[in-house]
Parts: C-alpha cells; structure tokens; sequence
C-alpha cells in the first residue's frame, strides 16, 4: 500500500487544458518531460484501474510494475521509465526525462502499462477495457461473515492475476518539432496514424487508442501533462 499512496501523493494537477485540434511543440535540447497527473472526477478512471490492479498483484504475491514509454512506431527502438514497482518503491516518479535523441525521427507512441512480465515495453500488449476491470472489483458482503468479498471468481482465485495491459496511448509526430492530437476526435484519427508504414499496425494502433478514450496530452514546461481520470467522492454532487 505504501507505494500506492506514494504514487497519489506525487499526482498534482498543473497546466492548462488542450483544445480541440492538432498542435505542435517546439522542443530543445532533444528532451522532452512528460508528467502524470490525477484528474479528479465522479467516475472510476485510468488511475484507478492501475491502483485497484496493482493492489491485486501485491496482495497474491506478484510483482505490480507500472511503466511509461516512448516507442518507435516505424522501427524497433523503445525508452522506458518506471512509474510504479512494488520491487523498488524509490524507483518511482510521476516525471519522467525522455532524449529524444534516442528515437527515430517520425512517428511514436506514449504508452502507460502494467509491466508485471518485465518486457519494458507496452505496444504488444492489449489495451485495457475498463468497464471489465472495475467490474472485477465490484464488492458485497458475505451474508455468512459479513465481510466483503468479490463476485468475479478470477478475483478470488489466488492463482489468476491482472493481465498486463495498456492504461493509456497517445500518439506523437517527430521532427524539428512534435505534432500531436487529440485521441478523442474521430476526424483525427487518421492523421494521428497516417505516418505508421506498416498498414496492421496503424490500423491496429488507431483502433486501441479510439477505444482507450485517452485524456489528450496536455502542453506544459519542456513538455506534456498526461492526465489520468480518478474517482473522488467529493467531485459528485449531493
């Protein structure tokens, strides 16, 4: 738990909000922050599914890493950071340096999964479905004990764990500057993609980031804000 709490002290909301279109950042000195941040709401969010996961994984043993990477779209070149790690708890951070030095001009992804099988890297795994995980954490009381217990019998198998997944895509252009979009307009989609070579892999990429509904990347100092929604019971009205 130590490390969950860690991880929400850190969360602090900064930047302003990103219009509607497609932009471009200027960038210098081939670095580039990308910072994570909580957006509170009176719904379950992104944060929450990663909280509630990684809770699991600790709770039966396992290791629960969360990772944030930045990964060539047109070639084999990955730069991963550590979000979350149970293992190492010091290890985490909520900003994060990334040289762009490293990467390939073009297109790139900005992935946030679960990196239990430590393949630091997110673009071969499948994206989260959220409605399915909050349902795995859907609790009532035992009317025998009166604790609380779940439904899902995955949930209660101390042998079945979380499958690593995606939390959040974004997708960036390289070049003298960084074109980015919004994942939330369907208009944008295409161009969002259009610089992936490999046909499957646009088609397949434009599909995980329209079903993620990924927050847009919001422009703030040296970089981007990537906010995830999080519940907050204060943020619903009476």
């Amino acid at each position: 738990m130590k490390f969950i709490i860690s991880l929400l002290a850190f969360l602090l909301i900064i930047g302003p909000e990103l219009l509607a279109e497609a932009k471009s950042l200027d960038i210098k000195d081939s670095q580039l922050t990308i910072k994570i941040d909580r957006e509170e709401r009176c719904v379950f969010g992104d944060l929450d599914a990663i909280k509630y996961e990684s809770e699991e994984r600790v709770s039966k043993g396992q290791l629960a890493k969360v990772i944030v990477t930045l990964e060539a779209l047109n070639e084999n070149k990955v730069i991963t950071k550590t979000l979350l790690d149970s293992a190492d708890p010091k290890s985490s951070s909520s900003i994060f340096d990334f040289d762009l030095a490293s990467l390939p001009k073009g297109p790139v992804a900005l992935f946030i999964c679960s990196d239990s099988d430590g393949k630091n890297s997110c673009a071969s795994k499948v994206g989260a479905n959220f409605p399915e995980i909050f349902a795995r954490y859907q609790f009532k009381n035992d009317p025998k004990t009166g604790k609380a217990i779940s439904a899902n019998p995955d949930y209660l198998d101390k042998n079945s764990y979380p499958e690593d997944k995606i939390y959040f895509a974004s997708v960036l252009d390289l070049g003298t500057s960084i074109s980015y979009y919004n994942p939330l307009l369907v208009e944008d989609l295409p161009a969002l993609v259009k610089p992936i070579a490999n046909p499957k892999k646009s088609t397949n990429l434009k599909d995980l980031v329209q079903s993620l509904g990924s927050l847009p990347l919001v422009p703030a100092e040296k970089g981007f804000l990537v906010k995830l929604p999080a519940y907050d019971k204060a943020k619903c009205s009476n």
